[in-house]
């Protein structure tokens, strides 16, 4: 299944708006409800992986966030399987990469102040086999963008 201008409008709406009802979303595209739940239906099928919520973790007290540059002493893919296995249970980190550069990983982590986050770092990443260096880089602010697919 190929993507069309109205497919890409409707996605680059449910990328800001995940819990738009079928019915605005239909005003919006200027097509009718069933026409639009058909579309929908298509792309959830094939290119629509899941729903989320955006959370405001000041409110829940995390007052600390940051992106952890990763080294393994060890590349091979039995250790990247190893590491990424030992990682993703650990509740601090929200989301895991793999990059290119200087470092072979980006984990983004969130903790409730600097005391977690150095519980964190010493208790639990310092401790997962074969990490070799990590680097620190806490998030001071957050800026919103809208969301947009790329090429649309």
């Amino acid at each position: 299944m190929s993507i069309d201008k109205i497919d890409r409008n409707i996605l680059n709406i449910l990328l800001n708006e995940g819990r738009i009802s079928n019915i605005e979303l239909a005003n919006r595209i200027n097509l009718s409800a069933s026409a639009t739940f058909r579309r929908f239906k298509q792309l959830e099928n094939k290119y629509i992986t899941g729903y989320s919520a955006n959370i405001d973790r000041s409110a829940l007290d995390i007052d600390i966030q940051a992106f952890v540059q990763i080294n393994l002493e060890d590349e091979t893919p039995k250790s990247t399987k190893r590491f990424i296995k030992a990682i993703e249970n650990i509740e601090e980190i929200e989301e895991c990469y793999i990059t290119t550069g200087n470092f072979s990983y980006l984990v983004k982590v969130s903790a409730k102040n600097m005391a977690t986050y150095s519980n964190f770092t010493l208790k639990k990443l310092q401790q997962v086999p074969g990490v070799r260096q990590i680097s620190s880089n806490f998030i001071l602010d957050e800026s919103k963008f809208p969301k947009k697919l790329v090429g649309s």
